[in-house]
């Protein structure tokens, strides 16, 4: 017999209530029940702590979740309970901060189970690393895991598990594999336990409303989503293009409009971003459309940041290379030569300067209406 046992809890230091928070319009709880909802599986439950129960109960039966409670810092006693209650024989273990868990790896991970146990030395436990941090699960056999309890004492062992059996080698086996490359992604960070990474989740949930999840059309819903369509989201919010144009008053607001313009072009497929310092007098300038693309703080990463500065200077070119890559538009300023690329529309501006990698004229913007001119006769 198969279960999902979820746990979950509501008082994390570093984001209280985090499994509460919306996402979509649903707690982050509800959709996390709803992806593992995608896992076959003979029981679902929700393993809370006993505090909590009144508040996570309703939410598990509106998911088809049983909702189990137990210690508040044993959760191994708590996964120990689920098991003598509902007779569970193999537990798949996954945690209430993981709306974006990758439910094909999980079902793989259950068959791959099922299939050691063939094995000369069937595998106590079962895991694939190198999945995203948050994508991922862990299955391992009821029996063995209530033996790991009766022998362990240790705080961190009865708090987080999966230690009670892969800590101890000589008494079961743990099995680890790669993940397939499909799945195969440790850069990647999806799970929720600070207010940086819940501000991540919505900006994904959001991506995955506007593009569709890949997975039914049962409803509008961006949950659950494919594992290749996490991926996706993660890429589009975590590797944002920065915009810094000049904001000099003296220079006009082309550079301003040439940031906007080029921002409307590719924001569908990249996310944005438009940086105008505080105080600046375009601020009151942003379309109301790009309200959200405009920060006043430079970003800690970027995939790439393109300047359109009429001249740049060398410590703000440095400062932004400490966030990604730096593209630059006809800069004239000492800046141009810590510049990882450089864009030289002007040719003039090219004379007694850094090499540009790309010189094309075409890149200047035609007007949109242009006098004719006068044909004679």
């Amino acid at each position: 017999m198969t279960g999902i046992i979820l746990q979950v809890r509501l008082d994390s230091t570093r984001l209280p209530q985090k499994a509460l928070l919306a996402l979509s319009g649903e707690p982050v709880i509800v959709r996390v029940m709803e992806t593992l909802s995608q896992i076959p599986a003979d029981a679902y439950v929700l393993a809370c702590d006993t505090d909590s129960e009144s508040v996570f109960q309703p939410l598990a039966e509106s998911c088809g979740f049983l909702c189990i409670s137990g210690p508040k810092e044993d959760v191994l006693e708590r996964f120990c309970r689920v098991i003598r209650k509902t007779g569970i024989s193999t537990v798949l273990r996954a945690t209430g901060d993981n709306p974006f868990l990758f439910y094909d790896a999980a079902i793989a991970s259950l068959e791959r189970f099922s299939a050691l146990q063939s094995a000369p030395r069937p595998a106590d436990y079962f895991t694939y690393a190198g999945l995203p941090h948050g994508s991922g699960i862990e299955v391992f056999s009821s029996r063995r895991l209530l033996e790991a309890a009766a022998l362990s004492d240790l705080p961190h062992e009865h708090e987080h598990v999966g230690p009670a059996l892969y800590n101890h080698p000589e008494r079961f086996h743990c099995v680890r594999e790669t993940a397939p490359s499909q799945w195969y992604h440790p850069e990647i960070r999806t799970t929720i336990d600070t207010r940086e990474d819940y501000e991540r989740a919505v900006l994904m949930a959001e991506y995955l409303q506007r593009t569709g999840t890949g997975t039914s059309a049962r409803s509008s819903s961006p949950f659950p989503p494919a594992s290749e369509k996490v991926i996706e989201a993660w890429t589009y919010v975590s590797r944002p293009i920065l915009f810094v144009p000049s904001v000099d008053p003296s220079r006009g607001t082309g550079h301003f409009r040439r940031a906007v313009s080029l921002i409307r072009s590719m924001r569908d497929a990249w996310r944005c971003l438009l940086y105008l310092p505080r105080g600046s007098e375009l601020c009151s300038s942003v379309p109301a459309d790009m309200k959200s693309c405009a920060i006043s703080e430079l970003p800690s990463s970027c995939h790439l940041a393109v300047v359109d500065y009429f001249r740049s200077d060398e410590s703000f070119i440095r400062k932004l290379r400490e966030c990604g890559p730096v593209v630059s538009f006809d800069d004239g300023g000492a800046g141009r030569g810590e510049c990882d690329y450089l864009v030289d529309i002007i040719p003039s501006l090219t004379a007694g300067k850094t090499k540009p990698n790309l010189s094309d004229v075409s890149y200047l913007p035609l007007p949109k209406t242009r006098k004719k001119k006068k044909r004679t006769a």
